[in-house]
């Protein structure tokens, strides 16, 4: 069975994009799809240089990155591919038919 609390339930924590007016947001975006084609972290504005996640995707090797976009367009074909039909993408996970596993399959 179930069993119900009594104390009251805490607030849903703020997500941390609420916590930046959207201007400074739009303007981070901004900076990120201006200098999307760097491939050094010398090469990225100061604003950027401290974000541990570009600082990962700026320092990949070119095979991560291949992996990356790989990953990116198997999740993709398979969003096309099921939509918000859980139980089908499932299946193909289960069955090996599922574009993720291509994408392992190419890897070897």
């Amino acid at each position: 069975m179930f069993r119900h609390s009594t104390a009251e339930a805490e607030p849903s924590p703020t997500p941390a994009s609420a916590e930046y007016p959207a201007s400074e947001r739009r303007r981070v975006d901004e900076l990120i799809e201006r200098h999307a084609h760097a491939r050094s972290i010398d090469e990225l504005p100061p604003e950027l240089r401290d974000n541990a996640i570009i600082r990962h995707l700026v320092s990949m090797t070119p095979e991560e990155e291949a992996q990356m976009l790989a990953s990116i367009e198997a999740h993709r074909e398979a969003e096309a591919l099921y939509g918000d039909d859980v139980a089908a993408e499932l299946a193909a996970l289960e069955a090996g038919t599922h574009p993720l596993h291509r994408r392992k399959l190419a890897a070897l």
